[in-house]
């Protein structure tokens, strides 16, 4: 029974001795190959003279955590054939290990799948948990080794590029649309190299590609039959680019609809006759992110401080007060002193480095003087030892704003904030023709 779980083929090797070594962790096995004769690898004619014998060890797949060696006898036999070059032969294990190997086929195809699963780096502890020890170059030298699965040639081909390295190196890479598998990856994106391999993979019928012309001309020449599609992606990508030129030349009409929207707003929000009109009402302003958190601080502030003025008229001391609220003593027999709930004072303003010299920069930027750096230098020469930033900061809040910046507040102050729905620009109107309809929403 041991033989059947353990042999990598039964039909070619007998289990003749097993031990367990366990400061390692290892079962060492040794078997013998059982065939009568073996042929020779380079004249294939047939021999059953042994020459001499000697010891493969190989490495195998774990059993119940531990890891399995092979000691493995195999023979040298004499070549019979006169004319062979080659007058001693080793006897292979095709169906076992390689020639030359040092691990069995079947844990070489495990480890190789854990390679490309997970990687080299990844792959190196996890096969060490499965008492498979190897370190992640031989994860690595395993995957080059692997030869990709041939497939057939596809009745459906795509075609498009992708980045080896983004805005430098392109690929092509293929794929079969029927079955949605990747069947090969070119090293670029150049004709030549598309027409080589459709050249060896004949029958296909129908080619989706993209807009390059490069792919036109190769699919025109390497698969003349072949019926040439555009995928739904670059269809969109077309219509896409043929909307946004239209919508270009068509901008007055997306300000006119924009405006038109507006108006509408306004007609809405006008109140009915006899109804007294809100002055100064409109809609609130949407709370920052640090209002919002400074609010829900303030609601927790208050929710503690009413369970501690609720205790306190139950007859609960400050000890049990803290114990059961959760706050420091120190803190509840504050807020039990408050008259009401105490609100957090905010911090004052600190003096500045720059506070004694304000005055003589207003009079020296009213004199006309309006040159942060040689202000500075006049500063320096006071005494000042601050920096720069806060004297070109305070000198750009004094200055006059330009009259077209003022002009433009002004206006701005007619407009509430929010009711104004900007007009679509060109690429926003095709993107709504485009996209899922499932992802609209309104403005």
């Amino acid at each position: 029974m041991a033989s059947v779980l353990l042999l990598p083929d039964a039909a070619e090797l007998m289990l003749t001795h097993l031990e367990v070594d366990e400061p390692t962790k290892t079962i060492v096995a040794t078997a013998l190959t059982t065939a009568s004769e073996a042929r020779c690898p380079r004249c294939q004619h047939p021999s059953s003279k042994v020459h001499s014998r000697y010891v493969r060890t190989l490495a195998d797949l774990s059993c119940s955590g531990q890891r399995v060696r092979w000691l493995v006898q195999v023979r040298r036999f004499r070549c019979l054939n006169g004319d062979c070059e080659r007058k001693i032969f080793t006897e292979r294990l095709p169906t076992c290990a390689p020639t030359y190997a040092r691990r069995t086929i079947r844990q070489a195809e495990t480890l190789c799948e854990l390679a490309f699963a997970l990687g080299g780096r990844a792959g190196e502890p996890i096969v060490h948990l499965l008492g498979m020890p190897v370190s992640h170059d031989t994860l690595v030298r395993l995957m080059r080794r692997s030869h990709p699965p041939e497939s057939a040639t596809p009745r459906v081909l795509g075609v498009d590029d992708f980045a080896w390295k983004r805005g430098r190196r392109y690929g092509t890479i293929l794929i079969d649309q029927v079955l949605h598998q990747v069947i090969d990856v070119l090293p670029d994106r150049e004709a030549e190299t598309l027409v080589k391999w459709l050249a060896a993979h004949p029958g296909i019928e129908i080619a989706s590609r993209d807009r390059a012309g490069a792919y036109a001309d190769a699919l025109r020449r390497g698969a003349p039959s072949a019926k040439q599609v555009s995928d739904r992606f670059h269809l969109l990508l077309n219509l896409q680019a043929a909307l946004t030129r239209l919508f270009e030349r068509k901008h007055e009409t997306l300000t006119r609809l924009a405006s038109e929207a507006q108006c509408r707003q306004q007609a809405e929000t006008v109140p009915p006759p006899g109804e007294p009109a809100s002055e100064g009402k409109g809609e609130p302003k949407p709370l920052t992110c640090a209002e919002a958190q400074r609010q829900a601080r303030r609601a927790r502030r208050q929710s503690r401080y009413e369970a501690v003025i609720q205790l306190h008229a139950q007859g609960a001391s400050q000890v049990a007060i803290a114990t059961l609220v959760g706050l420091d003593r120190d803190t509840v027999r504050r807020y039990l002193r408050a008259p009401a709930f105490p609100e957090m004072a905010r911090r004052g303003l600190r003096p500045s480095k720059l506070d004694p010299y304000k005055a003589y920069l207003q009079q020296r930027v009213q004199a006309g003087q309006c040159n942060a750096t040689r202000l500075l230098e006049e500063l320096r020469g006071q005494g000042y030892q601050g920096g720069s930033t806060i004297v070109r900061d305070y000198l750009r809040s004094m200055r006059k704003q330009p009259a077209w910046k003022e002009a433009y507040q002004q206006s701005q102050k007619h407009h509430h904030p929010g009711t104004t729905p900007a007009p679509l620009t060109a690429r926003e109107a095709a993107w709504l023709f485009v996209c899922n309809p499932c992802k609209l929403k309104l403005r």
